[in-house]
C-alpha cells in the first residue's frame, strides 16, 4: 500500500507539474498578455497607493506621507502605461504631451501663494473636466466603424456630459475665487430670476432627450453637440448662481465631478486604475461636500439652487441687542488684555486670508505659548475658500499642527476662555444661528461670545459677512472691537509681545518713579554740551531697507555714549521712522542726520542689522558701497 501511495503522489505532482509548465510556456508565447497582466497588476498597485494618499492627506501630520503616497502612484501609473502593447513605443508623443504639461504645473506651483491655491484647485478641476470630455469624443471616433453598442454609447455620453459640466463649473468658479469681474461677480449672480430653476430642468431633461436619440442612432454628432451645449449651461448657470459664502461646498462639489469624469473615461478606456481612481475621489468629494452642507445647516440641493437669504427660516421673536456707542479700543489696550489671559482662543476667518495677516498671528501665537499662555486655534469647517483654507494658511505661519482644533472638539472650551481672537470672521461665529427668525439658523458656529473677552479684528464696523446679515455679536459687552487692517494691527500687537514697542506696563508706583528717574538721566545726558567730544572715527548708520525690517542698529541713548568716546554719528534722514524715532531725536543725541549716500562716503564705519542688498535710492548693492570703509558690521547669512 505505501508503494501504491508513493505512486499516486509522484504521479500527482507531474501531472501538476507539466499542468503548470504548459501555462507558463502558453503565457511566455503571448508576450502581449503578459504584459497586460503586468500593467494591471501595476495599476492595482497605483490605486492602493492613491488610497493611502487619501488616507494621509487625512490629517496634518500624515499629510506629507500622503503627497508623497499620491506622487509615488502616480509614477508608477505613468511608467507601467507605456509598456502596454499598444503604446508602441511612442515616446516621442507621450513627451510632447508631458513636458509642457509638467511645466505649466511647476510655474503654477512656484508662483502660486497660499491665498491663491482655491482658484488653482478650481483650475486644476477644470483640466480634468475638459481631459474627459476630450477623451469621450476620441473613444466616439475611434470606434465609429466598429459595432454599434448601447452601453459605450452611454459610456461616451455620460462620460462626456460630466466632464463638460465639471470644465464650464471650474471655469466659473476660479473665476470668481480670483476676483476676475469684481465683487458683484464673486457673489451670487441670479440671470433669469425666478426662471432659472425651470432653465434649469429644461437643460437637464433637454440632455437625457438627446442622450436617448444618440444611443438609438450613435451615427447622429447632433447629439453629442447638444450634450456639449446644455452641458456647458449648467455647468456655468449653476455656479455662477452660488454666492461666495458657498465656495467650499462647490469646490468640494466639483472636485467630486472630475472623479466621476475620470471614472467615466476609465470606462471607456476600459482601464481599471482610472475607474478605481475616479471612484475614490467622487465618493470622497461627495461625503465632504455632505459634512459642509451639514455643517451649515442645509441641503446639497440647497446650495446649488439658491444663496443665502432665500431660505425660509421659522419665524420667531428676534433678539434685541442693547448698542454699544462704542466699544473699539486700540493696540496698548488689546495688549492689556492679552497680558492678563491666560487661556486663549484665536478664531481665523476669511478676513485673515485676505489680509495676509496669517504669518504675524502665528508668530503671535507662538510668543504667548513661549509664555506659558494657553494658545489654540479654532478651525471651522467652512472658513475660508475651501476645505482646509485656514490650516493651510497657519501652517504656512508654522503654526504647530497640536494648536488646531476643529470646531466641534474646541465650541465647549470657550466658556473657560479668558480671551478671544476673532480674525477676520463673522458669519461662522454668529449667535444669529441660534435666531429661528435668521436665515442661518441651525449653522454650526464658534460660541465665542461664550467667553469672558472676545476681541474682534475686522477692517471696519459696518461689514457684514457673506451671508448679509450683521452679527449682533459685536454689540456685546464682552466684545471689544480692534478695527483696521488685520496684518498691520497684528504686526503692531506682535511688537508689544515681543517688547520691539513703545507700551510700558508698570505695576507699582516704585516701578513708575523708577522709569520717570531714568528718563529724567537721559534728557540731562541730552542737555549736556557734546560737541566738545573729538569725532575721532565716523559710524554711519543707515536705514534698513530690507521688507519687514522696523528696527534701527543704533538708538538715540546707544548714540550719546559712543559720542562721549569721540565717535561721530552720522544716521539716514528717516532712518528710525519704522521704530517711532524721529530725526529731530537722533539730532539731540549728537548725531548728524544727513542723506544715504554720505553714510557710505563720508562713514569709516557703518552698522547695520540685516544683510547687504541692493539700494533703492542709490541704486547700487551695500557690498559694493562698503569698499571704501574701514569696517562693515551687520548679519550675514550663511546660506546665501
Amino acid at each position: 500500500s505505501d508503494v501504491y501511495k508513493r505512486q499516486v503522489s509522484t504521479q500527482s505532482t507531474w501531472g501538476l507539474s507539466k499542468s503548470f509548465m504548459v501555462v507558463l510556456f502558453s503565457e511566455l508565447a503571448d508576450a502581449d498578455s503578459l504584459l497586460r497582466r503586468v500593467v494591471e497588476g501595476c495599476y492595482m498597485m497605483s490605486s492602493v497607493m492613491f488610497i493611502f494618499s487619501l488616507a494621509g492627506l487625512k490629517q496634518p501630520e500624515t499629510s506629507r506621507r500622503g503627497v508623497f503616497f499620491g506622487i509615488m502612484g502616480m509614477i508608477i501609473a505613468i511608467v507601467s502605461t507605456t509598456f502596454l502593447p499598444e503604446f508602441h513605443n511612442e515616446f516621442t508623443k507621450l513627451a510632447v504631451a508631458m513636458i509642457p504639461g509638467a511645466c505649466i504645473g511647476t510655474i503654477m506651483a512656484c508662483m502660486v501663494n497660499m491665498l491663491e491655491v482655491p482658484q488653482m484647485i478650481a483650475s486644476l478641476h477644470s483640466f480634468v473636466g475638459i481631459a474627459a470630455t476630450l477623451v469621450g469624443f476620441s473613444n466616439y471616433f475611434l470606434l465609429r466603424s466598429a459595432p454599434s453598442s448601447v452601453l459605450r454609447d452611454i459610456e461616451t455620453y455620460v462620460g462626456i456630459f460630466i466632464g463638460i459640466v465639471t470644465f464650464a463649473g471650474s471655469v466659473i468658479a476660479a473665476m470668481k475665487l480670483a476676483g476676475i469681474g469684481g465683487e458683484s461677480f464673486g457673489g451670487a449672480v441670479i440671470l433669469f430670476g425666478n426662471l432659472r430653476h425651470v432653465l434649469n430642468a429644461t437643460a437637464a431633461f433637454g440632455a437625457i432627450v438627446a442622450g436617448i436619440f444618440f444611443c438609438m442612432d450613435d451615427s447622429q454628432v447632433w447629439g453629442l453637440i447638444v450634450n456639449v451645449i446644455l452641458g456647458t449651461f449648467l455647468g456655468f448657470h449653476m455656479v455662477i448662481a452660488v454666492g461666495a459664502a458657498d465656495m467650499p461646498v462647490i469646490i468640494s462639489m466639483l472636485n467630486s465631478y472630475s472623479g466621476w469624469a475620470t471614472a467615466a473615461s476609465g470606462f471607456l478606456l476600459n482601464n481599471n486604475l482610472l475607474v478605481i481612481t475616479g471612484a475614490v475621489v467622487g465618493s470622497s468629494g461627495a461625503i465632504l461636500s455632505y459634512i459642509m452642507c451639514t455643517a451649515m445647516n442645509r441641503s446639497f440641493a440647497n446650495v446649488l439652487l439658491s444663496g443665502f437669504g432665500t431660505q425660509v427660516a421659522e419665524q420667531g421673536p428676534a433678539k434685541e441687542i442693547k448698542k454699544i456707542a462704542s466699544n473699539m479700543i486700540n493696540v496698548d489696550e488689546v495688549y492689556k488684555m492679552v497680558d492678563k489671559a491666560s487661556n486663549i482662543i484665536i478664531v481665523p476667518g476669511y478676513g485673515m486670508a485676505s489680509a495676509k495677516a496669517q504669518i504675524e498671528v502665528g508668530k503671535i501665537a507662538i510668543n504667548l505659548a513661549k509664555r506659558g499662555k494657553k494658545v489654540r486655534f479654532c478651525i471651522h469647517p467652512v472658513a475660508g475658500r475651501m476645505p482646509g483654507h485656514m490650516n493651510i494658511l497657519l501652517a504656512e505661519a508654522r503654526v504647530p499642527i497640536k494648536m488646531m482644533y476643529e470646531l466641534n472638539h474646541i465650541n465647549p472650551e470657550f466658556k473657560s476662555a479668558d480671551l478671544v481672537f476673532l480674525i477676520g470672521a463673522n458669519d461662522t461665529a454668529n449667535p444669529e444661528a441660534l435666531n429661528k427668525a435668521s436665515p442661518i439658523y441651525g449653522m454650526a458656529v464658534c460660541n465665542v461670545w461664550e467667553a469672558k473677552n472676545v476681541i474682534v479684528l475686522k477692517r471696519n464696523r459696518q461689514g457684514v459677512g457673506f451671508a448679509g446679515i450683521d452679527n449682533p455679536m459685536f454689540d456685546y459687552e464682552n466684545t471689544r472691537m480692534f478695527l483696521g487692517n488685520a496684518r498691520e494691527n497684528c504686526a503692531n500687537l506682535l511688537q508689544l509681545i515681543e517688547g520691539r514697542g513703545k507700551y510700558e506696563a508698570p505695576e507699582v508706583k516704585l516701578q513708575i518713579e523708577h522709569v520717570e528717574e531714568k528718563k529724567d538721566t537721559f534728557d540731562e545726558e541730552k542737555k549736556e554740551d557734546l560737541s566738545k567730544h573729538k569725532q575721532i572715527i565716523i559710524i554711519g548708520v543707515p536705514k534698513e531697507i530690507m521688507k519687514g525690517e522696523k528696527r534701527i542698529a543704533l538708538i538715540p541713548k546707544t548714540i550719546i555714549k559712543l559720542r562721549k568716546l569721540g565717535f561721530g554719528i552720522k544716521v539716514e534722514k528717516g532712518a528710525g521712522m519704522a521704530a517711532g524715532i524721529y530725526d529731530q531725536e537722533f539730532e539731540e543725541a549728537g548725531a548728524e542726520v544727513v542723506e544715504p549716500d554720505k553714510i557710505w562716503s563720508q562713514s569709516q564705519i557703518v552698522i547695520k542689522i540685516k544683510e547687504p542688498t541692493l539700494h533703492p535710492v542709490l541704486n547700487v548693492h551695500e557690498a559694493k558701497l562698503a569698499d571704501g570703509l574701514m569696517l562693515l558690521v551687520c548679519n550675514i547669512d550663511p546660506s546665501r
